[in-house]
């Protein structure tokens, strides 16, 4: 059956690809996939007159076939107009152009290795010929666990050396401490102190609160004014207002308390987030 014959059995809304959609063949109940449909080309049988069954004052009347697509009839799949299917030049092309934003290339691509590699592309264009991106590793990283999370713009990572100070006896439990630093001695007197405190009975530990500080200084203009700022945030209403204008800029920050010091007309916040 030539793929003409089966061209009134198709709607025109996709082209005739590899695919996995059923076909009938006609009248003989058997089901196909249209890659074979497709690719099935066996002449017809032809059928004896003899055999023909014409029914009396009745007309076969012949299907009306489906104009085959071609030239402007084509209509390209959203498939074919992907990102992904581009060329690296093209995507490159597209950001330094403005249309394809930096920031959006892992989600367009779905591709994060591809879209680091890109962004190091249109950055070593735009930097210095003597500047070179090469020695900065950026393949073999997970950066599904980076992406809207902790980094922005990624274009590689930077290998910190791991070491391990230890054991240390721990609330009764023996535990290993990994430390990543390039600074040289810190794991060698750390891993001492871990064996010191295990020989004398080891340590105990309680967290008593948990919170990130920040300490921004205000200058006031002069001593009086500072301890009135001070007096003004001890006030409940007040540190509500504060609470609440704090937390509006950020959906994860929560603003715990304020410890505050006074130095001359320095007037010191040391602020608890959660």
């Amino acid at each position: 059956m030539s793929v003409r014959e089966l061209l009134p059995f198709f709607k025109w809304g996709f082209s005739l690809r590899r695919s996995n959609f059923l076909v009938p063949i006609l009248s003989n109940d058997v089901l196909v996939t249209g890659e074979e449909a497709v690719s099935y080309q066996e002449p017809r049988q032809t059928i004896p007159k003899s055999a023909e069954f014409n029914p009396p004052n009745t007309k076969s009347v012949p299907l009306p076939l489906a104009p085959l697509p071609h030239g402007d009839n084509i209509k390209p799949s959203p498939l074919d107009n992907a990102l992904s299917m581009l060329t690296n030049e093209e995507l490159i092309l597209r950001v330094e152009q403005g249309s394809l934003p930096q920031y959006k290339l892992e989600t367009e691509l779905n591709d994060y290795p591809r879209a680091v590699e890109i962004r190091r592309q249109v950055l070593e264009r735009s930097l210095d010929r003597d500047v070179n991106l090469k020695p900065l590793p950026f393949q073999n990283f997970d950066y599904s666990a980076v992406q809207g999370a902790c980094c922005e713009n990624v274009i590689g990572y930077v290998p910190i050396p791991l070491g391990v100070a230890g054991p240390l006896l721990l609330n009764g439990v023996s535990v290993q401490v990994p430390m990543a630093t390039t600074e040289g001695c810190l794991i060698a007197s750390t891993h001492r102190g871990c064996k010191a405190i295990t020989q004398s009975g080891g340590a105990r530990c309680a967290i008593l609160s948990k919170g990130m500080t920040r300490a921004p200084v205000v200058r006031m203009p002069d001593v009086s004014r500072a301890v009135e700022l001070s007096i003004w945030l001890e006030e409940p209403s007040n540190f509500a207002l504060l609470k609440r204008t704090f937390e509006s800029t950020s959906r994860f920050a929560k603003l715990l308390g304020i410890k505050t010091a006074i130095a001359g007309k320095q007037w010191y916040q040391r602020r608890v987030r959660g």
